[in-house]
């Protein structure tokens, strides 16, 4: 079946014509939505200031939105009280080069809430704020897809960047300079995989980079300067999670336990990675197990600091250490 195409030719919040106008569109549409923007409006940076947000609901037909066609670059903006994207349940969303900016709800998700199965390329999310995933919360059963794509500068509660309870992936991107109370970027109850990708200059309570009680698999990526300022885990805070950290180097965090892991009643595997210049006020300069499992193989921990014991290893737990120098 042919796609259905339409180009947004107005840069007003709420018009006809504009992107919101989409939602419409896309609600009734039978066949795949692909929207474009004017090349003639759209001819340098342009800013959408939304009313109300952007809510996909259709879950027959998926929606492509693509602002990679034009001079650009296109900025959406919420406001005090409004998101910008709500992707609803069993709907499929791709949302490709565009700035999404000062998203901000008292819930879920201030750039974007997904229920649906969501992919985002080329994409920038700065300056949401939020309870729990500030710029993308993903609920449980839901999927997101993030890749090529910064994500700074955003605050919450819980997952300065993201909140994922479902089903996330993060490919080549950058989550830097987020703040919250647990999970400076990341707070992850589902399953993540974070690949080839650089998460640094965050800041946590608990959690500097990420917070994980799920599962979390880190690959061929970097982890570094982000801070818990009060307990564990300046790069991850692994609570009763499960953490799978491969060729990836983690350097230069801090937290009061575990300058680059804190690892409690979870299980941490970590292979040819690099753990260097971590820092920790009390013990575990690079990393922390309470009463959980470790194996560390192939792998560097390598001028770490604890200002109490551990200046490598604190370990109060199972532990495997095999070719590695620490």
């Amino acid at each position: 079946m042919p796609s259905t195409f339409y180009t947004v030719n107005t840069t007003s919040g709420s018009a006809a014509g504009s992107l919101p106008y989409v939602a419409t569109i896309d609600a009734d549409a039978t066949s795949p939505v692909i929207v474009n923007f004017d090349p003639t409006v759209f001819s340098g940076p342009e800013t959408i200031a939304l009313s109300t947000p952007i809510t996909l609901s259709n879950t027959g037909e998926p929606i492509y939105i693509n602002g990679g066609d034009i001079v650009g670059p296109i900025t959406i903006t919420g406001g005090p009280t409004i998101n910008i994207f709500q992707v609803g349940s069993n709907v499929t969303a791709t949302i490709a080069n565009v700035t999404l900016s000062d998203g901000s709800v008292a819930g879920f998700g201030g750039g974007i809430s997904n229920a649906g199965s969501l992919s985002l390329i080329d994409c920038t999310i700065s300056g949401c704020t939020a309870n729990n995933g500030a710029a993308i919360a993903n609920y449980s059963g839901a999927t997101v897809t993030v890749i090529g794509s910064t994500i700074s500068g955003n605050t919450a509660i819980d997952g300065g960047a993201v909140e994922n309870s479902g089903t996330m992936q993060i490919v080549n991107s950058i989550l830097s300079g987020n703040s919250a109370d647990v999970g400076g970027a990341l707070y992850n109850s589902g399953s993540l995989s974070v690949l080839g990708s650089t998460i640094s200059g965050n800041t946590a309570v608990q959690g500097g980079g990420v917070m994980n009680s799920g599962i979390l698999t880190v690959c061929d990526s970097t982890i570094s300067g982000n801070t818990a300022v009060d307990y564990g885990g300046g790069a991850i805070y692994n609570f009763g999670g499960t953490l799978t950290l491969s060729d990836s180097t983690l350097l230069s965090n801090s937290a009061a336990n575990g300058g680059a892991i804190c690892n409690i009643e979870g299980t941490a595997t970590i292979d040819n990675c690099n753990l260097l210049a971590n820092s920790a006020n009390t013990d575990g300069g690079g990393v922390y197990n309470d009463l959980g499992t470790l194996s560390v193989s192939d792998s560097s921990i390598s001028g770490n600091w604890a200002g109490g014991n551990g200046g490598g290893v604190w370990n109060y737990g199972s532990i495997s250490l095999t070719a590695t120098n620490r």
